[in-house]
């Protein structure tokens, strides 16, 4: 994807927030809906980490892979790399939980709770850079 200046990176930031704030309440909920909570968890990570490259005028691809995104952003600042256990841990979670090609996953509390903290993680390394 090609950075644009219709991209606004506080706009990107605020969805990448109400995704975390979402999957917070669901999970703090005893989630009706794991597979919810975990692709919000997903989401909130992939719009917190363009919103970085947008702030950056970093070009990138059409993707919802956050290892690509992270990799993006290490080359911009290597800090980035203190991500990779919380981007590896939500990775999976896109294909597995967006297209119903398999059963629902059923994640326990204490997966849900990984989640949101990998969510977590990310979203506030993100903002501490950009804001």
């Amino acid at each position: 994807m090609n950075v644009r200046e219709s991209d606004n990176v506080s706009l990107w930031f605020k969805r990448a927030e109400d995704d975390l704030s979402v999957a917070r309440a669901l999970s703090d909920k005893k989630a009706f809906f794991p597979h919810i909570v975990a692709y919000h968890c997903h989401e909130s990570a992939e719009k917190a980490l363009k919103a970085f490259l947008i702030a950056r005028q970093t070009p990138y691809p059409k993707t919802h892979d956050l290892v690509v995104l992270l990799n993006l952003s290490k080359n911009i600042l290597p800090e980035f790399n203190i991500l990779a256990p919380p981007v590896s841990n939500l990775n999976p979670l896109y294909i597995e939980e967006k297209y119903p090609f398999e059963p629902v996953e059923d994640y326990s509390d204490k997966q849900l709770r990984s989640f949101v903290t990998s969510a977590k993680q990310i979203f506030d390394f993100v903002k501490a850079k950009i804001c």
